[in-house]
């Protein structure tokens, strides 16, 4: 077999795809019969090393790469950065990769913004900065009060040729001298990283293993094998996490990316091998998968496999169970600040992800329940463990039991005789224009009241006719509004960062409840091309609880005027329903 690497002889490398492609094979080849046991091991790993298993985030370093994310012009890239780790240092993350501080004086101050945060809140959580084999980057990195130094170069032939005209082995004198001043100046924890470790000879990465950790002392030192362009199969994940191992004994840290879409799982991989040598891996995560290209291992994806397989929950910093109610929240906080939506149907996270939406379905769940059960036969665990919650919605497939089950989620009684009589019409009218059509919570309790009342809801009325929206300038958009309330006219006004946040903002000041609270929005575009149209969600509350409602139409003003006077009836409605099924 021919090992591509070494002997050039001061020309370059054959480092075409074919060529690569063959590389790879090879020096998979050499730790192959590390993955010996692996159906064995992933059936059954051995959970007294696995819940030890430890995160390191790098949303706030690798995730910012995220092409288009954290670019709103309100909050700056730095400002976000701030936010998130901050975050995530709250919730008692171990350890958390803050940026490169040495790279520029944004990044540089707020790293030390971060620090000072970290410790005036008396967290303990570990503060990593990257450097590449640069010193003057290092010393900067502690002068800003980093706990922990990563540094990286090449490790397979392709990057370390294309970016420095040099074999892997040539550039690791000046990774094991960075190592040295690293130790030399006061840093105690040191990570070491070559790039792209999946295409790389794994003897090469044992020996710059060793050397580093020799040249780091009595310093915490671990070794970092990074899948930077998602080449790696679980199988390679396994054998190389085991080879490492076996040939080092060096704590190991795993990197990888999701362009096969298995990040997530080659993560757990490499944390089920590492625990059947009796050693915990860290595993580089970040919320929601972001991160340059496809992203890199999603922590939800992680924690969601750790758990449903095999019930490990891995540590805070301070050593007790991670609390994982808390990351749907979480998710949607980093999801907000980056930009990038999370799908409806992710994992853990999607807000849908544990809808049931077909009548067979929504049957199970209103027995599983009736049965004294946390949650429905047709979930794999109870999605309140990651603060998500179990639904049931209408559509085309749905049957009575839908409806009878989304009538309960919102607190109308059912058995009333009144509402009773009626739940068939109930049930056949929403089947009927899901079929076209998504209900929505609102429009499914608007329905309800009109069929089981005899009349509509109607008490917030609002014509676009009686809207003001004043822009121009540099000041901010301002709205006048009229609306009428149970035949009483009100006037309202109000600014807002863009015209819907204005009008809004100026309708629920003319109601003048405080109980009122808009608590969500968003629009995005249906379909392309000059025939696109837009679609508005909102959620508004009060004390009846979240109404969610959207409107389709080419204007998103006025239709967000219309989604938010259809949620506010539908609260009044409501509330009459409730008061109705208590009778």
């Amino acid at each position: 077999m021919v090992i591509f690497m070494i002997q050039t002889n001061g020309k370059a490398p054959s480092i075409g795809s074919r060529e690569i492609f063959k590389m790879r094979q090879a020096n998979l080849d050499k730790v192959a019969a590390h993955a010996n046991g692996m159906a064995r091991v992933m059936m059954n790993p051995r959970r007294e090393w696995l819940k030890h298993f430890m995160i390191f985030d790098t949303t706030g370093r690798d995730g910012m790469q995220t092409y288009k994310a954290f670019a709103n012009p309100n909050v700056p890239r730095t400002e976000s950065k701030k936010r998130v780790i901050t975050e995530l240092a709250g919730w008692g993350v171990p350890a958390i990769e803050v940026g490169y501080p040495g790279a520029s004086t944004a990044e540089n101050q707020v790293a030390r913004a971060i620090v000072e945060f970290r410790n005036k809140a008396g967290l303990e959580t570990v503060l990593v900065g990257l450097s590449m084999t640069i010193p003057e980057h290092v010393k900067i990195a502690k002068e800003v009060g980093m706990d922990e130094i990563h540094i990286f170069s090449s490790g397979s032939v392709p990057h370390a040729w294309v970016k420095f005209g040099k074999m892997p082995h040539e550039l690791t004198g000046d990774v094991v001298e960075t190592v040295k001043f690293a130790r030399s100046i006061g840093f105690e924890k040191i990570l070491v990283s070559l790039e792209d470790a999946f295409s790389a000879d794994p003897d090469h990465l044992v020996e710059v293993a060793l050397r580093c950790a020799d040249a780091a002392k009595d310093a915490e030192f671990r070794y970092n094998i990074p899948d930077t362009i998602g080449v790696a199969t679980p199988e390679h994940a396994f054998a190389l996490t085991s080879f490492m191992i076996d040939k080092t004994g060096i704590p190991l840290d795993v990197h990888f990316h999701n362009d096969s879409g298995l990040a997530a799982h080659h993560t757990v991989v490499a944390a089920c091998a590492a625990a059947e040598k009796g050693q915990a891996i860290r595993g580089q995560t970040t919320i929601n998968g972001l991160g340059e290209r496809t992203g890199n291992a999603a922590l939800h994806l992680v924690l969601k496999e750790l758990h449903q397989f095999w019930r490990v929950v891995p540590k805070d910093v301070k050593g007790k169970t991670l609390e994982l109610n808390r990351l749907f929240e979480i998710s949607r906080f980093v999801a907000n600040l980056a930009g990038i939506p999370i799908p409806a149907n992710a994992p853990a996270i999607g807000e849908d992800s544990s809808v049931h939406n077909s009548g067979p379905h929504a049957n199970g769940y209103m027995k599983s329940l009736e049965m004294g059960r946390k949650s429905s036969i047709y979930v794999p665990e109870n999605p309140r463990t990651y603060g998500n919650k179990e639904r049931v919605e209408t559509g085309p497939l749905a049957g009575k039991s839908n409806t009878i089950v989304k009538m309960k989620q919102f607190g109308i009684d059912v058995k009333h005789p009144k509402i009773k009589s009626r739940m068939d019409e109930i049930a056949e009218n929403d089947k009927s224009i899901s079929a076209s059509r998504h209900v929505s919570d609102a429009e499914f309790i608007l329905n309800a009241f009109e069929i089981i009342m005899g009349k509509q809801c109607g008490v917030l009325k609002i014509d676009e006719r009686d809207i003001e929206i004043i822009m121009g300038g540099n000041w901010p958009p301002r709205a006048r509004v009229k609306i009428e309330i149970n035949g009483e006219e009100k006037f309202g006004e109000a600014m807002g960062n863009g015209p819907v946040n204005a009008v809004i903002s100026a309708i629920t000041n003319a109601i003048g409840q405080e109980s009122l609270k808009f608590a969500n929005y968003d629009n995005h575009s249906l379909g392309t091309g000059s025939d696109a149209t837009a679609e508005v969600e909102l959620v508004l509350e009060n004390g009846c609880g979240p109404i969610r409602t959207s409107c389709i139409g080419p204007n998103t003003t006025i239709i967000a005027i219309e989604a938010y006077a259809q949620a506010f009836n539908a609260l009044e409605a409501l509330k009459q329903l409730r008061a109705l099924s208590r009778e």
